[in-house]
């Protein structure tokens, strides 16, 4: 190939090392994005860079990965050929859409970013510089991770890399902080995304890079209000940005979810229409992908879905089954968490055959039963009747011994008077 096989249509924009260009192949009449990278003006630390984004992005084949058709020198002019994303990057998207955009169809994007990422990672690269400028939306609804100039082929899963790079926005704190970071940097970066998605603005933002450094070291981000979206969505950005990368999970993990999984199933129905006009084995490179997808049991069950309120009418429920006496009822969570050890025990003892002896022994379900005067006492900010400051209940439940003038017991009178003489 040479660039005389391309027609210029026009200008896309520029990178850091190049110019984007629409382009028309003369030979089949199709659309195509080139940049044209001048070598010539760049250092070997540079050129270095524009290879590595060439290789990377060849040895990556997926639905929702820029698509690159070749690369080629021509006049010390190195051209990257890819398909062309008429629907702009996914900054330009949310501009656009997002006040519109329902919570659904941002997680139908999320889950496209994430099969490409977890596709990655499977090959141990690390892309470094996940943001919405270098993410690309088909007008179809089909997304694309791309810009792999500053990726970085691992060794393994667990190795880890330690140049300072990438956006600083979408940096997890563990590159700010000078220490070897691995795929979990990208996970950081997923999650700002996704932030971004739900809210319509970055979760990092700051006048100087002192202080944007500062707030990412620090976790400096408004909470989603529940209005921006749901509970399931709001627990996972959580997740995605904490500070320990050993605390955040796996992209693999993430689409495991039982939440995600309609959209991951709508997406995979969807598929076939975006790629009409890709090779067919990248509906069984999706396929494959989904196959290895499977939510854990728990979530099988349901257990970690369940809402809250549903949770304390069970607990409650349990309660007047196990005939726990009259009093109020209060739920914290660790009652709620073994309410539900005790409810998956049971089901497994149901299911296992008469006679043998259950694999999970039944949790005692520790619930807080709070008298129902102390109760009402406490609401209204006072000590109940047999706690009040300066009496006992004995000064008013004693019926065995007669009474002083003031109707306190002789006996426990007496008694503080023979320790009194006793002391003195």
């Amino acid at each position: 190939m040479s660039l005389a096989d391309f027609e210029d249509i026009r200008a896309l924009g520029s990178g850091v090392y190049g110019d984007i260009y629409l382009c028309n192949t003369r030979a089949t009449n199709d659309v195509v994005c080139v940049k044209r990278i001048a070598l010539r003006d760049l250092s070997p630390p540079q050129r270095d860079v524009c290879w590595n984004e060439v290789s990377v992005a060849a040895s990556l084949q997926h639905p929702n990965i820029v698509r690159h058709h070749g690369a080629f020198v021509d006049a010390e002019t190195l051209a990257i050929v890819m398909e062309f994303c008429d629907g702009g990057d996914l900054a330009e998207w949310l501009y656009a859409h997002r006040a519109d955009a329902s919570e659904d169809a941002l997680l139908l994007l999320f889950v496209q970013m994430a099969l490409a990422v977890q596709h990655m990672h499977a090959a141990n690269v690390l892309h470094r510089d996940l943001k919405p400028k270098n993410i690309f939306v088909f007008e179809t609804g089909r997304l694309v991770v791309g810009d792999f100039g500053i990726a970085k082929c691992l060794e393994s899963s667990s190795s880890l890399a330690e140049t300072l790079i990438g956006s600083p926005a979408y940096m997890a704190p563990e590159i700010f902080e000078g220490k070897p970071y691995g795929l979990k940097a990208d996970v950081w970066a997923l999650g700002c995304i996704l932030y971004e998605l739900m809210a319509g603005r970055c979760p990092f933002r700051a006048s100087s890079y002192p202080a944007l450094v500062h707030k990412i070291s620090a976790g400096d981000y408004d909470a989603l209000a529940a209005t921006m979206c749901r509970l399931p969505t709001r627990h996972l950005i959580a997740a995605m940005l904490a500070h320990d990368p050993n605390d955040r999970p796996s992209v693999e993990s993430i689409l495991t979810l039982p939440f995600l999984q309609p959209s991951l199933d709508e997406y995979l129905a969807l598929a076939p229409g975006y790629l009409v006009k890709h090779p067919p084995t990248w509906l069984d490179i999706l396929a494959l992908q989904r196959s290895t997808l499977v939510p854990p049991p728990i979530a099988a069950l349901g257990l970690a879905v369940d809402r809250p309120e549903t949770i304390a009418g069970d607990l409650k429920q349990f309660v007047k089954a196990q005939h726990l006496g009259q009093h109020s009822l209060s739920v914290d969570a660790r009652a709620i968490v073994q309410l539900r050890a005790r409810q998956t025990a049971q089901r497994q003892c149901s299911k296992s055959k008469r006679g043998q002896k259950s694999p999970l022994p039944l949790p005692l379900c520790d619930i807080h039963l709070v008298d129902a005067q102390k109760q009402a006492c406490h609401s209204r900010g006072r000590r109940p009747a047999n706690r009040r400051r300066g009496r006992h209940a004995s000064h008013r439940r004693c019926l065995r011994h007669p009474r002083s003038a003031s109707g306190r017991c002789t006996r426990r009178l007496s008694r503080r008077g023979t320790a009194t003489s006793e002391a003195r």
